[in-house]
């Protein structure tokens, strides 16, 4: 354990685990934090807003025992900066600010790092010193060659910078306008906004040899995708699905073959791709308020590689959270100003990252390492060839600059016809696109669907389809129209809850699913609350009746109906119907398995009726001809026909889709005309 006060100039209790707060210096912040804050409720909810779970901390007690609590639990979770710097960014408690700076010591670089990353950097000092960044430079780590934290970068600055500020400055921007590249549901790359709803990214990100890309790829990109508290890493980030693939060029042969020697690109050969989202990035959001990310402008003048002090690549390698590498020698273009070399350290992944100077300037596009070096294109080669090649339509020339409109003409983007998603083939179900079409976009949908079928029969498909379409439903002018934040899956599986004993299970599935609504609640109410159905769904509508979101919950496992009237399941599910069945409320209601239609009637519910009845030879036919068409490829008949027998025999049983599905693409290269083999 602990205590402060024999060594005054060690402050590494700042970041132990196991410090006392409620002795010595420790016990001195706790001291000073419940002068500021002595209500044990605003206690709770900065606490939460810095990522820690507020909600044990006794109502009962003194304020400085609250905080004793709170930091002993942000310790533990190696968030105690992260409070911190809470507090250090809330204006209502600035008397108490200079003695909390004093008391961190060389610490208060490392918050306000954490300030400056979630709430943007302070405004200069009417006297002209910049404090939050003076406080930056001190930290006196400095980054190595391996590509390092946005905290580590913000607080490690590099020496002989003449205007840090701008450094961080344009560290901060860098990271709210790069994102992951995800291609078919896969990490491939990185990008960055080039304005609202445009992104730039290495072609060969998408696909190296054929622009536009063929078969056409899913891509999304994901904003924010750094670690998250309570958050796993696929849920971490913000995810916007690319509409249209606008213009691109593609790498050299040498480049995709990874064999550079001679590095003298042609000048139509610059790896690039121009991408459409299917809407603006939403802007970035903390305490309530709403910081545009902005977007890079694309120079069309040649940049000064040598020099430049500094050059930042703000990346995601592989497939991983955000990272920066620094680059400190100078950068080499080539003759033709089409490539330019670095030393610095980057990862598979890390193509199509910004490369920034100390000025936060876009000068490059990263696209290559080899031979111990990194290779990039310099923004004004891919800048002049938009300008010439019809896409000025897109940007604004203003001093030497494409400076992006505020984005182009709609597209639209519909999720209900896809023929795959992550990968994987979806075959069919045109029923239940229609029900989810009806009860999310028109004026006489229902809201409650029910989904029957045996084991095998496809019902878990049913979900994948429903999260496609809530991941892209800001792309799809009639689902925004409805929904302006979107549509939000919720899956939950009765069979997950059946582990615990009957009278714990509604209060269980209610607690998590309150969890997934982002709605308050507590264990306790919850147990009794979700016997009683009308009180239940008074919470639900009272809780989700302003959403700008539509909810729609997943219910999977509804198959025997001893088990769904256990420990008052039958009654918490009702009124999940209820509240769904209120105008005010947007929220839909799936039930699905082999009892889904039964429980419905047996509770004078009226639905929307789906079944999953497995894949006939028809379907599979029908996708076979959407895929070729969507490849521009075409189909070799009789090889269709051989492959359908094959397929689904004469007299034989159906072939369950879980088995039949994985298997589809490679036989769909097997029934296209010009596929090699017989």
């Amino acid at each position: 354990m602990t205590h402060m006060g024999d060594d005054a100039g060690d402050l590494s209790w700042w970041v132990d685990p196991e410090t006392d707060w409620t002795r010595g210096d420790p016990g001195r912040v706790a001291d000073l934090l419940a002068a500021a804050y002595p209500d044990t409720a605003l206690i709770r909810g900065l606490a939460e807003s810095a990522g820690i779970d507020g909600s044990g901390t006794p109502v009962a007690v003194s304020a400085r025992e609250a905080w004793a609590l709170v930091l002993a639990r942000a310790a533990r979770a190696e968030r105690v900066l992260d409070v911190m710097a809470e507090v250090l960014q809330d204006g209502a408690t600035k008397v108490f600010h200079p003695p909390l700076r004093s008391m961190l010591g060389g610490h208060l670089g490392l918050v306000n790092g954490r300030r400056s990353l979630k709430f943007g950097l302070d405004e200069r000092s009417a006297d002209g010193t910049d404090p939050v960044v003076t406080s930056l430079c001190e930290v006196p780590s400095q980054p190595g060659d391996e590509p390092v934290s946005g905290l580590q970068a913000i607080t490690s600055l590099p020496d002989g910078l003449e205007d840090p500020r701008a450094l961080v400055q344009g560290l901060l921007d860098a990271m709210q306008r790069t994102a992951m590249i995800e291609v078919s549901g896969i990490p491939r790359g990185t990008g960055f906004l080039v304005g609202p709803d445009l992104v730039l990214t290495a072609a060969h990100v998408v696909d190296a040899r054929r622009w536009p890309p063929e078969p056409r790829p899913e891509v999304s990109a994901r904003f924010d995708y750094a670690p998250q508290q309570g958050r796993s890493q696929a849920e971490s980030g913000v995810e916007v699905p690319v509409a249209e693939f606008v213009t691109g060029s593609l790498p050299t042969a040498a480049e995709i073959a990874a064999n550079v020697v001679d590095w003298n690109a042609p000048a139509d050969r610059l790896d690039f791709a121009l991408l459409r989202l299917g809407f603006p990035v939403p802007p970035v959001e903390a305490e309530g308020v709403a910081r545009p990310r902005g977007d890079y402008a694309l120079a069309t003048t040649d940049y000064d590689f040598a020099g430049s002090p500094i050059l930042l690549i703000v990346q995601h390698p592989l497939g991983g959270f955000q990272k920066v590498s620094f680059i400190r020698a100078a950068a080499e273009p080539n003759a033709a100003g089409t490539r330019v070399r670095y030393r610095g350290n980057t990862l598979a992944g890390s193509s199509g990252s910004a490369v920034i100077d100390s000025r936060g300037r876009l000068v490059a596009l990263h696209h290559y390492s080899g031979r111990g070096k990194n290779q990039g294109v310099p923004v004004s080669a891919i800048a002049r060839m938009l300008a010439g090649g019809g896409f000025s339509v897109l940007f604004t020339p203003s001093a030497g600059r494409l400076v992006a409109t505020g984005g182009g003409p709609s597209v639209e983007l519909d999720p209900f016809v896809t023929t795959s998603f992550t990968g994987r083939p979806f075959v069919n179900r045109s029923s239940l696109r229609g029900h989810i079409r009806k009860m999310a976009a028109g004026q006489d949908g229902g809201r409650l669907l029910t989904i029957r079928g045996e084991s095998g029969s496809g019902m878990s498909y049913s979900y994948m389809l429903l999260s496609h379409i809530a991941g892209r439903s800001k792309a799809c002018p009639s689902l925004r129209e409805a929904a302006p934040d979107g549509l939000a899956a919720i899956p939950l599986d009765l069979a997950d809850y059946v582990v615990f004993d009957v009278d714990e299970r509604a209060g269980r599935i209610m607690h998590d699913l309150f969890d997934e609504l982002d709605l308050p609640h507590t264990q306790e109410p919850l147990a009794q609350t979700a016997r009683y159905a009308s009180t239940l769904s008074r919470q639900l509508r009272r809780g989700l009746r302003d959403s700008r979101r539509q909810w729609w919950i997943f219910l999977d496992g509804v198959d025997e109906a001893v088990a769904i009237k256990q420990g008052g399941l039958d009654e918490a599910i009702s009124a999940l119907a209820i509240a769904a069945s209120d105008p005010q409320v947007p929220l839909r209601l799936v039930l699905v398995g082999r009892q889904a239609a039964k429980f419905a009637a047996d509770h004078d519910l009226i639905t929307e009726e789906d079944t999953a009845a497995g894949l006939v030879r028809s379907d599979v036919e029908a996708w076979f001809r959407a895929r070729a068409s969507e490849e521009r490829r075409v189909i070799d008949e009789d090889r269709l026909a051989r492959t359908l027998t094959e397929l689904f025999p004469l007299d034989g049983p159906l072939p369950a889709p879980c088995s039949l599905a994985p298997r589809l693409p490679k036989r769909l290269l097997e029934v296209l005309e010009d596929h090699d083999g017989s």
